[in-house]
């Protein structure tokens, strides 16, 4: 059931990953990634390549975790990766 990377982009209606649509986002956006001490994703920002960490323009996704880890609360804010600890996220 392993599918190729860009067999996956092309597909319209994949079955496999419940998505409607899957669109192919380009290698102009760099990824920052913050973890917490079990490794999980506490915060994943993206940003256009060349966008300076302290610059206005980062979207960045803040997980908060429960007692289930594999079912974090996913909240989004716009602004610097710098200072994602105290973006307003919703």
């Amino acid at each position: 059931m392993a599918f190729e990377l860009n067999e996956m982009y092309n597909r319209e209606h994949n079955w496999a990953i419940a998505a409607h649509r899957i669109m192919y986002a380009g290698t102009d956006i760099q990824e920052q990634i913050e973890l917490t001490a079990n490794s999980a994703p506490l915060y994943i920002g993206l940003g256009a390549k060349g966008l300076a960490q302290s610059d206005d323009g980062w979207l960045v996704t803040k997980y908060t975790y429960g007692t289930d880890i594999t079912a974090p609360t996913m909240q989004s804010a716009i602004g610097p990766w710098s200072n994602r600890s105290s973006l307003t996220y919703s």
